[in-house]
Order: structure tokens, then C-alpha cells, then sequence
């Protein structure tokens, strides 16, 4: 409220646009009526409701106390195998099994690199007409230049033939592994909060439905935490300290910097903690030995492809359409880049309410919530330190790996908060709302979310069905990018995408469809001459946005200029 009584004199406004920090009007007030309307509401509404529902809350409290072990398992993979479903049903149904970024695309033109048995192929001829954003080209070679934990994620789905299906199993490994870490750090009646928690986080399922690294590397990431946090617990097995040199040097080989600033504060604990005591050093020794060798690894790729160890294709000269790292003032980058994101990452990765709860947890904090905190810090602080502000179809999306942390903080920040409402509040009815905020509230927004990306995935499936209905494989089509047709319909640019471009061609042109833009139309016709050609035609006007007129059959003369 008081955000927008300043907005009538200040000098700012929220509003649609193509920059990054432009949030639409709806948004705004959708996030203020979650805030101010419906977290109250719900709350106070459990709270009404509660008594109805005390005894049997009660009796379900009791009943997972004295649960089995085995049962306790037999919960979890139940709560895996949803997530999996949930993952896969989420991807069909919003993204209608579409990428949500160039990014995610690009890193499929690699996986299909490696399936090959290379980690580059010559350039695509001719040069300008495909897709080629975030490559890496150099002596006449082109390769993806994301991170190689990304591409090798790539490369089992295509040759395990899972396809998406891997990151489906990924997704709903990571959502289980944060259960457990919550179970190992807090206790496993708190743990199921957790699991409540994670189904309704709009950041965590959303990211969920996709095939982007950062999807991989928030898995790697929370794999090393549950090592972590059992180690911290007292586990000092061989097998502990290696599960987090495991997840650590996956999460460093996927993506090196968020990776990088999650873990260094463990890191540091492990390093201090072998100083002060001698049986603490073995398992750092077998953690660090086990890193090492994906850190080797990362060099000797890097070195393949840039002719450096310490150069990133990603950050090398060859880098096509990368970021600049700073070309914005330190205000511009703290207001836009860092605080930003912290409030909208506030509202999408579970809510102002569990954030509040885990600042409260911090009052009295166990060792793994301050580095946890930490870890946060430093991933919010490097916004001052880049002009890549991110993108923010499923929150910040370069904040993904922290929702865990975070997550696991405000789990435990409700146990504080618990003990210290014990007289004012039942157990079981806390337990209610606390549980129906996650569960109701936060739920809403995944779904409203996915609903946007549903939209944005119909923009590109407007134009693939146009195609499949009018195509003749094989066959190659030459028109703008869908980026062209945003601008030019405003139902479309209502919500906006972050796929500007036509997928990439498969590597050796094996495509049934090839999609190019309109760029040395001539050379093009020659390079395929048995493919039938079609041109990618953008409407401002009428019911039908899309249209795909035939120009010439394959190996026959061209009847008209595309």
C-alpha cells in the first residue's frame, strides 16, 4: 500500500514492457492482493476452521511418531514418484512440452553435438540464416557454449531416449532430496512441511517442468547439502563425505558460478572445521579428492574448446551473444539487479511469510542456517557484480539453486516460531495453517504461473501447427523469428517470451522441418535442393496470425523469391 501511494509522486512506474524490471500492472496487483488479502485471509480463516479438525490432526501427529523407518521410505518414494508425475503432466500441460528459453534449445543443439562423439561441428552454411545465439564458434567450429554438466544432462536424455523424461527424474530427485535434508536438519514431522512446501512453491515447480541447467544444477546443489547437513549431524562416513564431492563437482561442472557462491561457505566450514579438529579432516579429504576430479575434467574441456583451462567457452572470445559483465552503474545494478529480484524472489519461491519465518529462524541459528544464509548473500550480493539482470519466467531464475536453502530455512524458522507461539496457538492448528499457506495460497500462484507460460507457450505452437498443417517433410522454412510475430499481435505481447528465436537446425541438418530466417535466401535454395520451401508469413490482422505459403518443391526450379 504504501508502494503505491509513493508511486503517485515518484519517479517510476510498473508497467509491461520488454526490459527485464518492467513488471505488468495485473502482476503488481496481483502480488499486493496475495500479500495483503489472501495470506491474511487464509490465515485467519484455518485459524477459524481449526478446532474442526484438531483431533484427527492430532492423532495423524501421533501416528508419524511411532511411523517405521520403512514407512517413512515407502512416503518418500510416494512423494518422488508424484513429483515426477507432476513434473512430466506440468510440462505437457503449460509448456505444451516447449522450451522457455533460447537458452534450453541451444543446449539441445549441444547434447546433439556430443551424441555425434564431438564436442563441436563446423560452422552451419550457410552462416547467418540459423539460429546460432549462445554458441561458441571458433577456427570454423561452432559448439553450444553453456556449461558441460548442462550438455552431458543433454546428451543422456537424447541417448537414453527419456528425452525431457530426465529432467523429469531430476526434478522430482531434487524435491526429495530437500525433504530429506529437512528430516536430517530439522525432524522428520517437520519434513513433511517441507514436502508441502516444495509442492507450493511457484519457483521450485515450475523450474520443474523444464529442461534448464539450472534445473540440473539446483539437484547437484541439494545432493551435496544432504551430505552436508548429515556430515555436520555426525555422519563422518567415507560414503557422506563423498556424496558431497559428488554434488559439489556436478554442481561446479553445471553451472560454475552459482554453483561456486552456494558452496564456498561450506566449503570454508569443512576447511575450519578439519583445523580445529583431526577427525574431521578425512572426510574433507575424501570430499576434496572426489571435487578434484570434475574440476580436472572441467579443465581439460575447457582447454579442448578454448585452448585454456581457466577460459569458459561460455566467457571465452568466441562466446556468441553473451552478457557483459558491467556496463551499468553500482545504483542501477543494486536497484535492478539485486533488490529486484530479492522482491520478486520474495513473492515466488515460498512467499513472504516462510521468508519472514526464516529471518526469524536466524535468531538462534544452528551452524547450517547461517551458512545457508550466507550462501544466499552471496548469490543476492552478485547481482552488483554483473548487468545480467535474468529472466524471470519461473522467478529469478538465476536464484533457482537457492529456493532449497531457503526452504530449509523457513522450515525451521516455523519450528521457532512454534515453540515461541506454543501458548497463543495449538500445535496442530499452527501445524494447519502453516500448511495451508504453502499448500492453498502459494499453490495459486504456481498455477497462475503456469497458466502465463502456458500462453507464452501457445505463441510458438500457433506457428508449429500452421507449419504441420501446410508442410511436406522434408522440407525447410524461411520467415522472421517468433519474436516478429510478438510485436506485431498484441495478444501475444500481452505476456511476452523469452524464446526470440527459431529452435537450431539439428547439427547435420536431419530435421524433417528446418527452421531459418530470412538471410541469403540464395545460398540457402542451393544447400537443399530436396527439401520442399516454405515461407513463414506474420499477420497484424485477422483471426488467422500465421500463414505458410509454398514456394518450391524440392529439386525444382524456385517459382518465387522468399
Amino acid at each position: 500500500m504504501c508502494f503505491l501511494k509513493t508511486a503517485e509522486w515518484a519517479p517510476f512506474s510498473a508497467r509491461a514492457g520488454l526490459q527485464f524490471t518492467h513488471i505488468a500492472g495485473p502482476e503488481m496487483r496481483m502480488w499486493l492482493m496475495h500479500i495483503f488479502i489472501a495470506t491474511p485471509g487464509l490465515l485467519l480463516m484455518t485459524w477459524g476452521l481449526a478446532p474442526l479438525f484438531r483431533q484427527k490432526l492430532t492423532r495423524l501427529s501421533a501416528r508419524l511418531d511411532v511411523l517405521s523407518d520403512r514407512g517413512w521410505l515407502a512416503l518418500w518414494l510416494f512423494y518422488v514418484v508424484l513429483l515426477a508425475l507432476l513434473a512430466v503432466a506440468g510440462r505437457e500441460l503449460f509448456l505444451q512440452g516447449l522450451s522457455i528459453t533460447d537458452d534450453e534449445n541451444m543446449v539441445r543443439f549441444g547434447g546433439q553435438i556430443w551424441a555425434s562423439g564431438h564436442f563441436a561441428v563446423p560452422l552451419l552454411e550457410p552462416d547467418g540464416p540459423f539460429n546460432q545465439a549462445f554458441t561458441y564458434r571458433a577456427d570454423g567450429m561452432v559448439s553450444s557454449f553453456d556449461y558441460p554438466g548442462a550438455l552431458f544432462t543433454q546428451y543422456l536424455a537424447i541417448e537414453s531416449g527419456l528425452g525431457s523424461g530426465v529432467y523429469a527424474l531430476l526434478a522430482a530427485a531434487t524435491g526429495g532430496l530437500v525433504v530429506a535434508c529437512a528430516a536430517v536438519a530439522v525432524s522428520r514431522k517437520w519434513a513433511v512441511l517441507a514436502a508441502v512446501m516444495w509442492l507450493g512453491s511457484p519457483m521450485a515447480m515450475t523450474l520443474s517442468w523444464t529442461t534448464h541447467a539450472h534445473l540440473v544444477s539446483r539437484f547437484y546443489i541439494v545432493l551435496t547439502l544432504f551430505g552436508f547437513l548429515r556430515l555436520v549431524n555426525g555422519d563422518e562416513r567415507v560414503r557422506t563425505a563423498a556424496i558431497i564431492g559428488i554434488g559439489g563437482g556436478l554442481s561446479f561442472f553445471t553451472r560454475t558460478i552459482e554453483a561456486g557462491l552456494l558452496l564456498a561457505p561450506v566449503v570454508v566450514y569443512l576447511f575450519a572445521d578439519a583445523y580445529r579438529r583431526t577427525e574431521a579432516r578425512r572426510p574433507l579429504a575424501v570430499a576434496a579428492s572426489v571435487a578434484a576430479i570434475f574440476v580436472v575434467i572441467y579443465c581439460l574441456y575447457n582447454l579442448v574448446m578454448t585452448g585454456s583451462p581457466w577460459v569458459l567457452p561460455r566467457l571465452g572470445p568466441g562466446a556468441h551473444e553473451s552478457v557483459p559483465i558491467v556496463a551499468h552503474s553500482v545504483a542501477t545494478r543494486l536497484g535492478n539487479h539485486v533488490a529486484h529480484n530479492l522482491m520478486i524472489f520474495t513473492i515466488v519461491a515460498v512467499g513472504p511469510l516462510a521468508f519472514f519465518a526464516a529471518v526469524i529462524g536466524l535468531s538462534k541459528p544452528a551452524t547450517w542456517q547461517w551458512l545457508f544464509a550466507a550462501a544466499f548473500a552471496l548469490v543476492a550480493a552478485s547481482g552488483l557484480l554483473h548487468d545480467d539482470v535474468g529472466i524471470h519466467e519461473v522467478g529469478p531464475i538465476h536464484w533457482s539453486e537457492t529456493v532449497p536453502l531457503v526452504l530449509l530455512l523457513a522450515v525451521a524458522g516455523f519450528r521457532t516460531l512454534h515453540r515461541r507461539l506454543a501458548e497463543l496457538i495449538d500445535s496442530s492448528d499452527f501445524g494447519l495453517m502453516v500448511a495451508s499457506y504453502s499448500g492453498l495460497v502459494m499453490l495459486v500462484l504456481t498455477l497462475l504461473q503456469g497458466a502465463n507460460l502456458r500462453f507464452q507457450a501457445l505463441e510458438r505452437m500457433v506457428i508449429f501447427e500452421a507449419v504441420d498443417q501446410t508442410v511436406e517433410p522434408p522440407a525447410l522454412v524461411i520467415g522472421d523469428p517468433p519474436m516478429a510475430l510478438r510485436s506485431l499481435r498484441q495478444e501475444f505481447n500481452l505476456v511476452g517470451a523469452w524464446v526470440h528465436h527459431h529452435p537450431p537446425p539439428d547439427p547435420f541438418f536431419r530435421d524433417p522441418v528446418i527452421y531459418a530466417r530470412r538471410e541469403r535466401v540464395p545460398e540457402l535454395l542451393a544447400k537443399f535442393p530436396d527439401r520442399n520451401v516454405y515461407r513463414l508469413v506474420y499477420k497484424r490482422e485477422g483471426t488467422e496470425p500465421v500463414e505458410v505459403i509454398p514456394v518450391r518443391r524440392a529439386s525444382t526450379r524456385v517459382d518465387r523469391d522468399p
